[in-house]
């Protein structure tokens, strides 16, 4: 696409502007008269257009405020199931905790128990004759 300039450039470097280029050139300037013609005739009815959605979105601007500053309806709700929510997680956790405080507590008694029976036996030495270990408990000594 060519335009005025461009072929004022292609004369300076000594080339050919051809009838075709300058057809062209005349044709898109006519189009784009056209174009703005049909826009500037057009923007009276835009603008009236557009006035007239934001007088309607400007009346709605109170009623949008108010409803903005109002407390959500369901807040109180919201803050009361909450309440209950921790609640019945404190409770969930207290009930889970015995349970847990008995199995901790079973595990230590058998680490105990495991540990005094450790401690009540004393491992011999290897006799020569049997070449095995021999568990005599401290009791029997």
């Amino acid at each position: 696409m060519y335009s005025d300039e461009n072929l004022d450039l292609l004369r300076q470097q000594g080339k050919e502007v051809s009838g075709g280029m300058l057809r062209g050139v005349e044709k898109r300037k006519e189009n784009l008269e056209v174009k703005i013609k049909n826009l500037i005739e057009q923007m009276p009815s835009l603008i009236e257009t557009h006035e007239a959605k934001a007088e309607a979105l400007a009346k709605d601007i109170p009623a949008l405020q108010e409803v903005v500053k109002a407390t959500w309806r369901k807040e109180d709700e919201l803050k009361e199931l909450k309440t209950e929510l921790a609640a019945l997680n404190r409770k969930i956790e207290l009930s889970l905790k015995p349970i847990d405080e008995g199995e901790d507590k079973k595990e230590e008694k058998k680490q105990e128990n495991t540990q005094s029976v450790k401690s009540n036996v004393d491992y011999a030495d290897y006799s020569p004759n049997a070449m095995r270990k021999t568990v005599i408990p401290r009791a029997m000594l």
